[in-house]
């Protein structure tokens, strides 16, 4: 009878145990996001904790050029397993204003989460009633002796329980162990890198106050799991767009891969346009810092044929950039070409073999005449033919060549970049257009872009106080027509002007106005002396 008894005794506590369990796990997942609990099977699951570090944690990856102060560190801290809480404490503290003094400030990385910490469970038949449920921790950053002392601890949790659920609590215990540095004093993490020498002398000081880790996989998942859990953060709160001011929801956002600062989708996107179409994407930068935006984040702001024009620009810029790309003057060709240091000629792809001066064919060992000779040459052409087509095309080549020529005798290079840039007027203080450099017109050095006009006050400058004083072949600021004399030239010129007004499309010098009027002047002359033999 009484081997019955405890018979049904059994069966019920065990039926109680299944219904707790079952309990449980429901709690579980109606009281936990998917992030925080997951059900394996209808015994088993999966606790996944979030260590957020508040004060962010410090992460410092030695090299092998720290072998002397690796040394210094192994001398400096010795603890055993044993030590006292106190003590512990104390040499984390010491340890943690050991790594600020000694190691450079720059190879430090600064995570405000950890990666996560996975607990996972097993209910034995007699839990909760008898028996603690059975625990395994996976965590990339956690050290077996500590995952042997949480496993210890939930352990622990149950008993003092009493036989009830634990999970829940255990759960709660680990976020509070994870993020309060009294309770787990892990400090600053120490990542060794690949060296095997440096792991091995590093081994003593493994244990309760620092974990030693191979830096080839970690650093990267460190970082990005820190990275990953910030814009998961980011996504479900407001935010308000520096641009448009208006407050949305993170996923209308978008963070910038260089300087994490956000901004909506929609602003970022019109700058980009704006930008893309004007030809100055260069321009195309953060408003809150300055930095100029990746071309992988625009890339996912704006259309594939808009990326293309952005990707065709980026390539121009580079090209600019280097002296000795010149481009094929065949029609329909425009294609760059490497030209070689001592020649003037360049070989297209297309075939084409032309001369880098007048882009016209090569002129084998003749010399090329493209200068001021040539130049009165096309002039004279010009004046005596009468074909509209061929006055055109001669005007075309004069202006190009007056350019190529006032550029190669005006213009200098962009010390940052080499790129040709022109000064038109104002102070000597240069910006360059395509990599937005800062210099000085007179002495081509560089200057400061926070504080650029500091170059012209120091008095141990060669500038100083020349801000407005000109070079030796600048022009004057504002540039007047030179007209000769002759109220008849006057009134020619006058006339070409007036012809100019509405076609803003083309630039032309006065030199061209000059030229213009003449052709007026000589052709009146050529019509006054027709009209007596008529």
């Amino acid at each position: 009878m009484s081997g019955s008894c405890a018979a049904e005794r059994q069966m019920s506590e065990r039926n109680d145990d299944h219904d707790q369990q079952v309990d449980e796990l429901l709690c579980l997942s109606s009281v936990l996001s998917e992030t925080e609990f997951q059900q394996v099977s209808p015994c088993s699951g999966k606790l996944i904790v979030h260590p957020i570090c508040d004060p962010p944690m410090s992460v410092y990856p030695l090299s092998p050029e720290h072998a002397a102060l690796l040394q210094d560190l192994h001398n400096s801290i010795t603890i055993s397993d044993g030590a006292d809480t106190t003590i512990r404490h104390s040499k984390v503290l010491e340890y943690s204003k050991f790594l600020s003094r000694r190691l450079p400030d720059h190879s430090r990385s600064d995570v405000n989460s950890l990666p996560p910490v996975e607990v996972k469970f097993w209910f034995p038949e007699d839990y909760p009633s008898r028996s603690p449920p059975s625990f395994h921790i996976s965590c990339s950053w956690l050290g077996k002796d500590m995952e042997s002392r949480v496993i210890k601890h939930l352990v622990s949790l149950w008993k003092r329980n009493g036989g009830l659920a634990v999970l829940y609590d255990a759960f709660e215990d680990l976020k509070n162990i994870f993020q309060n540095r009294d309770l787990f004093p892990l400090g600053n993490i120490l990542i060794a890198a690949d060296h095997q020498s440096e792991l091995e002398s590093l081994k003593e000081l493994r244990g309760n106050v620092v974990q030693v880790y191979d830096a080839r996989n970690f650093v990267e998942d460190l970082r990005s799991c820190d990275s990953q859990r910030a814009d998961a953060v980011f996504v479900n709160e407001y935010h308000q767009c520096p641009i448009c001011c208006s407050n949305r929801p993170g996923s209308d956002f978008m963070k910038l891969c260089k300087c994490r600062h956000h901004c909506c989708r929609n602003c970022l996107r019109d700058e980009a346009l704006v930008h893309i179409s004007g030809g100055s994407i260069r321009s195309i930068r953060c408003l809150e810092c300055s930095d100029e935006i990746l071309p992988q984040d625009v890339q996912l702001l704006i259309s594939s044929e808009d990326f293309e024009k952005y990707q065709s620009l980026q390539l121009n810029n580079a090209l600019d950039t280097m002296g000795d790309i010149v481009y094929c003057p065949r029609p329909g060709c425009g294609q760059p070409v490497i030209k070689e240091p001592d020649s003037d000629v360049a070989m297209c792809t297309c075939g084409y073999s032309f001369c880098i001066r007048c882009k016209g064919s090569s002129h084998g060992v003749a010399p090329c005449q493209w200068n001021h000779t040539k130049i009165a040459e096309l002039e004279g052409r010009l004046v005596l033919t009468d074909k509209d087509y061929v006055k055109q095309k001669l005007m075309q080549m004069i202006t190009d060549a007056r350019s190529e020529m006032w550029i190669e005798n005006n213009a200098k290079h962009c010390p940052r970049c080499w790129a040709k840039v022109e000064k038109s007027g104002g102070c000597n203080h240069m910006s360059c257009q395509v990599c937005e450099g800062h210099f000085c017109w007179l002495c081509m050095s560089m200057l400061d872009k926070k504080d650029p006009y500091r170059h012209y006050n120091d008095p141990r400058s060669p500038c100083n106080q020349q801000l407005f004083e000109r070079g030796e072949q600048e022009d004057d600021d504002v540039v007047d027509f030179v007209l000769e004399e002759g109220d008849e030239f006057n009134q020619a010129v006058e006339a070409v002007a007036g012809q100019l007004e509405g076609r803003p499309e083309r630039w032309f010098d006065n030199e061209d106005m000059n030229l213009q009027a003449r052709m007026i002047l000589e052709g009146r002359v050529q019509l006054e002396n027709q009209e007596p033999q008529n």
